[in-house]
């Protein structure tokens, strides 16, 4: 498991005064197997933990074992500990 940074720009309305908001946030990247339940094993295991999922995203490619997974999680250090 690794953590990334993601950072988005939020522009202002054109009459609005201010120019953008930066938000930063930091996300759980992790593989897991591309097979029914896998994603749900992962999230148990977050929930043994107490830790919330607060948003997810996932991709994987045809014939791929792997899915990549990145979420937002409410304690991102003890979630990555897990395995």
């Amino acid at each position: 498991m690794s953590s990334l940074c993601f950072a988005r720009r939020i522009q202002a309305s054109p009459n609005a005064r201010a120019a953008c908001l930066i938000l930063r946030t930091r996300l759980l990247h992790i593989e897991v197997p591309s097979k029914p339940r896998a994603l749900g094993g992962l999230a148990r295991k977050l929930a043994t933990k107490n830790i919330r999922i607060t948003s997810g995203y996932a991709t994987t490619v045809k014939a791929s074992e792997k899915a990549s997974v990145i979420l937002g999680v409410s304690d991102l250090d003890e979630a990555a500990r897990l395995r």
